[in-house]
């Protein structure tokens, strides 16, 4: 745009600074990349590079590390992304800034800060690629004496030899060498004396294996004389079972004699019998009529049963009725039921989206304000500020648990998340407040989650809103914006 009334280098830095406040990373890469008169300032840049980061956008971040023109991001910022990518364990990205042939490329100190930060959360890779950086920017005897013995104290023996073995003029000094590997052979020793110790044990073990075999073996020889004793028991009972078969065999022979008088008995037994049979047939005869009168009985039975029968059959339709009944109560209920729970879960899911992204703006504003602290001269304060944020995401996160759980009432959980915000703040006020001059600020902050949450039960229907604080510095931003939103429209 080559008109009277395009927008100058102040308007583009501002409207790069927003961006990067609202996560447009397409417009903040768009407005980076402009390379006329009006394009955005070193200090905006700077910004962008350091909302990137804090939002782990590495291949942004590294894109405008790598800026040339006079607008590049500066070196304390450049520095603050190379430490950040080593705790993040970035090795591309940490490999690239090291290679930057720039003037704002990672100093030396700055490389020692990374190297610092990675052997402190124990990224060793990143430890090991420092170390053994060839360039200018290396890290110096002291840092990477410093490595070496915390890799040490974390018993990493892999990272130990390879430190140990560095041959350049920065590698680790002779006591440091010294101390890691005493610290290494205390370690390998105490290994070594267990496994001595698991061995004498073993060896112990075995020797009363060995005396238990014994004591089998001897018990195994005394049981063969009692399996003799044994046997001769059996032989014993085979003959007296060969006199109880002669036995039986002389009672047998005596017994045919016996067998012919049975005879005569059984021929006299059938003339009994076929009197008997007269006899019987003439009861049958009479009993004919009784069986005729005892078939009417069963008939008069069988319709009673009959009867019966159908009453039972009345009784189990009857009990079936009432056990569909109580079916269909048991079904209708248990549908009732899932449907308040799912009543109850959409209503929670348009409170959560209702309030979670507010809380989230109140947090961005406060990591933004972080961002804009000199951590130089400011360093208690900064911390401070890191600690809030992160203490406030926790409570957040739980906040948002809670607000998940049906079985919790919102009440309660906005009551705790509330409570929780308010402490956290007030702790951290004083240190903020007497440093940076965030009175006002915080009070806004913990407002601006305060409304979040009573929006939550009232959805924007009472109006028992807490009112911010207008510092001067708010009115100046305020003024700013106006401004800016009095510039023309680029597409007029």
């Amino acid at each position: 745009m080559e008109t009277d009334n395009k927008p100058d280098q102040k308007a583009v830095s501002f409207a790069l600074e927003r961006a990067a406040q609202g996560k447009e990373w397409a417009v903040v890469e768009y407005l980076c990349s402009l390379q006329t008169d009006n394009m955005p300032d070193q200090k905006s840049v700077s910004k962008a590079l350091t909302a990137a980061i804090d939002e782990r956008n590495w291949k942004l971040a590294v894109q405008l590390c790598a800026m040339t023109g006079d607008n590049q991001p500066d070196a304390q910022s450049v520095e603050y992304a190379l430490i950040q990518m080593a705790f993040y364990n970035q090795r591309d990205s940490v490999a690239t800034l090291c290679a930057m042939k720039t003037d704002n490329k990672p100093t030396q100190d700055s490389v020692n800060k990374a190297l610092k930060k990675a052997a402190e959360s124990k990224e060793w890779g990143i430890v090991e690629y420092f170390c053994t950086l060839e360039s200018n920017n290396k890290p110096n005897q002291e840092a990477v004496s410093n490595a070496l013995k915390r890799a040490a104290e974390e018993q990493n023996w892999d990272t130990v030899i390879l430190l140990c073995s560095i041959k350049t003029e920065n590698k680790p000094d002779e006591q440091t060498i010294a101390e890691a590997q005493e610290l290494r052979k205390k370690y390998c020793g105490e290994k070594t004396d267990n496994r001595q110790n698991e061995e004498e044990t073993q060896r112990k073990q075995f020797a009363d294996e060995d005396e238990k075999d014994h004591y089998n073996q001897e018990r195994q020889e005394k049981g063969t004389g009692d399996q003799q004793s044994e046997e001769e028991k059996q032989r014993k009972q085979f003959a007296d079972e060969d006199e109880k078969d002669q036995y039986n065999e002389e009672r047998q022979e005596k017994g045919t004699g016996d067998q012919q008088s049975e005879k005569e008995t059984q021929h006299k037994q059938f003339a009994d019998e076929d009197e008997k049979d007269q006899s019987n047939q003439e009861r049958q005869e009479k009993g004919t009529g009784d069986q005729q009168s005892e078939k009417e009985t069963q008939h008069n039975q069988f319709a009673d049963e009959d009867k019966k029968d159908q009453y039972n059959d009345e009784k189990r339709q009857e009990a079936d009725r009432t056990q569909t009944k109580d079916s269909l109560s048991e079904t209708f209920e248990k549908d009732t039921l899932d449907k308040t729970l799912e009543q109850k879960r959409t209503s929670r899911e348009e409170i959560i989206a209702s309030t979670i992204p507010k809380i989230n703006k109140a947090l961005a504003t406060l990591q933004q304000k972080i961002g804009d602290i000199d951590k130089h001269h400011f360093r208690e304060a900064f911390a401070e500020a890191n600690k809030l944020l992160s203490k406030l995401q926790e409570a957040k996160t739980q906040y948002l648990n809670d607000l998940n759980n049906v079985d919790i009432k919102t009440a309660d959980a906005n009551h705790v998340f509330k409570e929780q915000c308010h402490t956290l703040i007030n702790n951290a006020k004083t240190v903020l407040e007497r440093d940076l001059g965030w009175g006002d600020y915080l009070s806004n902050l913990f407002k601006a989650i305060a409304n979040a949450v009573i929006r939550t039960v009232t959805f924007g229907n009472v109006n028992t809103f807490f009112n911010y604080a207008r510092s001067e510095s708010v009115l100046a931003i305020e003024e700013a914006e106006q401004s800016f939103k009095s510039i023309p429209d680029l597409n007029s």
